[in-house]
């Protein structure tokens, strides 16, 4: 018997667990199967005696008001987002819309990076082009407020729709176009119809551990990630290494992804070198910033374990601006470009709001008019490479990255002056600015090798170029491949031109050979038994011979469990999570093959074993390549 399959014992899976429980128990130490059963008690502090009113405290009538009006507001919440949802998967019978493209960046952020250098190419191919004039564009906002000069850009552009991000419309129309454009996730309710193109963009080159590879949120780093890549039709990438070590390893889309890497450029990078000066310097002004003097841009990378937990001390923060500024002369200012959480702190505090470049300034175009930069691991300064000009790498949390996180691009090879005090980088920026020609001639050699490993045409799949392991080809090459300015277009010429009927050209690997296996355990209601056997498992599998997904329950905050996922599962094994929709479905065929498709994308697979019984009553034979029959079938 192989380790794919299982013993049977009255038609219960078991597997090959070892003799003795105690040689596949150490997966148990330092977690507390039994944490999540503990109930937590807050005593109530003394209060002093309130008012009366017919023998009730004000306060106490106060507090019913607001439990009762929180109540309401909760079921409201509640109730609107479980009738959006079903909307949805009402809208997914509707008819495609094949001139419609629905685009979101950010989670609806604004009008920003690819996809808005996306949009932008297909609304100028429509005045050469009469083909692309009959495109409607539709843009995801999450809260015009803040983005109204974004938005009010486009405001007079013929076949613009812009909708609220998770409205009725929104749900609507991302049923129904054609092509869906994101370069970030859509939401778990998401499942992309047969008939529709998924192109996600992704937002830069990564230079911390991501994804799977992530070394304090291995699954809650990837989930969303992984769930849109299993739907996706085309992933984007700026250069080779996003393939080969973003998508095929950090989030272990290769086997996984069905679909075609496309290697056109990103499109984004042709607004540093591209766009028109005057159309920059009036955006910025209207903004309030001053373009008279010369600008140093500061852009530290986004700090905490997960999207939407900041980890900044803001005092510090504050301190560490001060101290940039003091070290610039008067012909330069300090400018900040933030995380959208500092963004909305920063922009009420009266020393700092004027230095904030607010976010209807789109990045990339606002790198072309950058002088100097300072960040430091955000890919930010991958596209401002392609000024050639100077960056200052400021990190004063080096050694717990490197230690801790993990960063994918080796520090002796980054293109500038690396700091870890602030001293240090304000001492820097200074002599950068002062010895401007000698700090670029310092740093022309990796400034060079880092351009060319950034490009689409090199097809280096680590790091070699980096570390001077690899020829690069002259400064006349590189420099004419930065601006090159035609990723756009090669982009539009792939989805919408000549080849639009087209489909995604997959490009078989060995890992696309092998036996597909999923395992489904709950961890709500599986035992630690149970996880010792899916342990004892995978542990045991071939993965010469075998692509392993196990699927699980989406997990409730920090909760102990979630260490055994993380910690304790071999690093090949891809782990996904089904989030339970707000509604109650109908358990049609169609309902199922939805709830299946938005969770799987289009993977399938040869061996299911259920742990604990599959999600929603999902039928196995709706998950797998063929109809294996019954699970005694399985391996037979």
């Amino acid at each position: 018997m192989n380790n794919l399959e299982p013993q049977h014992r009255e038609k219960k899976i078991t597997y090959n667990l070892p003799k003795t429980k105690e040689l596949h128990s150490s997966f148990r130490e330092n977690l507390d199967m039994d944490d999540r059963d503990v109930e937590v008690k807050i005593e109530a502090p003394v209060k002093k005696s309130k008012p009366k009113v017919d023998n009730e405290t004000i306060d106490e009538i106060l507090g019913k008001a607001k439990k009762v009006l929180s109540k309401v507001k909760h079921k409201v919440l509640k109730d609107g987002n479980a009738d959006l949802k079903k909307y949805y998967f009402k809208c997914l019978e509707m008819p495609i819309n094949e001139n419609m493209i629905m685009y979101e960046a950010f989670a609806g952020l604004g009008i920003l990076d690819n996809p808005r250098a996306i949009f932008k190419a297909m609304l100028k191919r429509a005045k050469r082009d009469p083909k692309f004039k009959n495109y409607i564009h539709v843009w995801s906002i999450n809260d015009r407020t803040i983005m109204q000069e974004n938005i009010d850009e486009f405001k007079n552009v013929r076949n613009v729709i812009i909708v609220d991000r998770e409205s009725k419309a929104y749900y609507k129309y991302l049923a129904t176009s054609k092509y869906l454009i994101n370069n970030s996730t859509f939401g778990y309710y998401f499942a992309k119809r047969e008939e529709q193109v998924y192109i996600n963009t992704w937002h830069g080159i990564p230079t911390k551990y991501m994804g799977y590879e992530h070394v304090q949120e291995r699954v809650e780093n990837a989930r969303g990630v992984i769930r849109n890549i299993l739907n996706a039709d085309y992933l984007l990438s700026a250069n080779n290494f996003m393939v080969e070590r973003m998508y095929k390893r950090a989030y272990l889309a290769d086997g996984a992804f069905k679909g075609e890497y496309l290697d056109c450029g990103y499109p984004r990078y042709d607004a540093v070198t591209g766009t028109n000066y005057k159309y920059i310097v009036n955006k910025l002004r209207k903004a309030g910033i001053d373009t008279s003097k010369k600008i140093v841009l500061y852009a530290p990378t986004w700090k905490g374990a997960l999207y939407n937990k900041l980890d900044y001390n803001m005092a510090e923060f504050k301190s560490i601006v001060r101290k940039l500024q003091r070290s610039v002369p008067n012909n330069y200012n300090v400018y900040l470009r933030v995380h959208y959480f500092i963004y909305k702190e920063l922009k009420e505090d009266e020393e700092f709001k004027d230095i904030l470049i607010p976010f209807t300034i789109d990045t990339n175009e606002l790198l072309s008019i950058v002088d100097i930069m300072i960040s430091d691991y955000s890919s930010i300064f991958f596209d401002f490479l392609r000024t050639g000009k100077p960056v200052i790498f400021y990190m004063p949390d080096l050694k717990e990255y490197e230690s801790g996180r993990g960063l994918y691009v080796p520090i002796d090879t980054l293109p500038g002056a690396v700091c870890e005090d602030i001293e240090e980088a304000a001492t820097t920026l200074e002599a950068c600015i002062n010895n401007l020609d000698m700090y670029n001639e310092y740093y022309e050699e990796k400034y060079l090798r880092m351009q060319w490993w950034c490009s689409r045409s090199c097809k280096d799949k680590v790091i070699e170029t980096l570390l001077g392991n690899a020829e690069i080809p002259d400064k006349d090459t590189i420099k004419n491949e930065m601006y090159d300015c035609m990723n756009c277009d090669r982009l539009v010429e792939r989805i919408w031109g000549r080849d639009k009927n087209v489909k995604p050209h997959h490009v078989t690997t060995k890992q696309d050979e092998k036996d597909r296996v999923l395992y489904y355990v709950d961890w709500e209601e599986c035992s630690p038994r149970e996880l010792e056997e899916l342990k004892a498992a995978v542990d045991n599998i071939d993965y010469e011979k075998a692509d392993v997904t196990i699927l699980t329950k989406v997990f409730n905050d920090n909760i102990p469990i979630k260490q055994f996922f993380h910690r304790m599962i071999p690093r090949d094994v891809r782990i996904l999570t089904y989030t339970k929709l707000p509604y109650r479905g109908d358990n049609t065929s169609q309902f199922i093959m939805y709830d299946i498709e938005r969770t799987l994308g289009n993977e399938r697979y040869n061996y299911i074993f259920d742990l604990s019984p599959l999600p929603e009553e999902w039928p196995k034979y709706a998950i797998t390549k063929k109809n294996l029959g019954s699970d005694d079938d399985i391996g037979a």
